[in-house]
C-alpha cells in the first residue's frame, strides 16, 4: 500500500466510526444553532483528547490501557456525566427563560473534550482499528505516517462535525423556536440513553 492509498483508507475508516450516532453527534447538532462552525471547535476539543492518546499507543502504552478496570472505570464515569449533561438540558427547559432554553450546559470545546474522554467506545476503537492504524505507520516513518495519518484523521472528524453543525444550523433556520427545542429534547433523550447504557455495560465488566 502506498501512502496516497494509505491516507486514503485512514479518511474511510475515520468517517465510517465519525458517522456512526452517539453522544457526540448528538451534540454536535445542539451546538449547530448557535454557530455553523462549531463544528471546528468540537472537533479541537476531540483532538485535546485524542492526540494524547495516539501518542501513548505509537509509544507502546496499549497494554496499560488495557488493564483490567480501565474500560469498566471509563463507562462508569462517562455515563454518569452523560446523564448528568443529558438531565442538564431538561432542567434548563424547567428553570431557564423561554429564550435560554435551548441553551446546552458546556461550550463546544469542553464538550468535544469531555464526550470524547468519557466514551469508553473511543477508547475501545482506539485499541482495536486504531491501533492497527498506527502499527501500519511504521511503514512510512514517524512524520508521514504517524503525524500524518493523525493529521487525515482529523480532517475527516472535522468535516464531519462542521458538516453537521453546518446542517444543524440551516436547519433550525426553518423549523423555528418551538421545533428546535423538540430536537435538543431528542439530543438530550440521546446522551441519557447512551449514558444509562455505559452504566449498564460498565456495571457488567465489574460483576463480570
Amino acid at each position: 500500500m502506498n501512502l496516497l492509498a494509505f491516507y486514503g483508507f485512514i479518511t474511510v475508516i475515520s468517517l465510517s466510526g465519525v458517522m456512526s450516532p452517539g453522544p457526540l453527534t448528538a451534540f454536535l447538532i445542539a451546538r449547530g444553532r448557535q454557530s455553523p462552525w462549531a463544528g471546528i471547535w468540537v472537533t479541537l476539543g476531540h483532538a485535546l483528547a485524542e492526540v494524547p492518546l495516539i501518542i501513548a499507543l505509537y509509544a507502546g502504552l496499549q497494554p496499560f490501557i488495557e488493564i483490567q478496570g480501565i474500560r469498566e472505570g471509563v463507562s462508569l464515569l462517562g455515563g454518569g456525566v452523560l446523564i448528568y449533561l443529558g438531565s442538564g438540558v431538561f432542567r434548563s427547559f424547567r428553570a431557564a427563560a423561554p429564550e435560554q432554553k435551548s441553551v446546552l450546559q458546556c461550550n463546544s470545546l469542553t464538550g468535544g473534550v469531555l464526550l470524547t474522554l468519557l466514551n469508553p467506545y473511543w477508547i475501545l476503537w482506539w485499541l482495536t482499528i486504531g491501533a492497527s492504524l498506527i502499527a501500519r505507520t511504521s511503514e512510512f516513518g514517524w512524520l508521514a505516517g504517524l503525524v500524518g495519518m493523525t493529521v487525515v484523521h482529523l480532517l475527516a472528524d472535522a468535516a464531519w462535525a462542521v458538516f453537521v453543525t453546518w446542517s444543524s444550523n440551516q436547519g433550525s433556520r426553518m423549523i423555528g423556536e418551538t421545533g428546535w427545542m423538540r430536537i435538543e429534547q431528542g439530543c438530550a433523550w440521546v446522551m441519557l440513553g447512551f449514558g444509562v447504557f455505559f452504566v449498564y455495560d460498565g456495571l457488567m465488566g465489574v460483576l463480570a
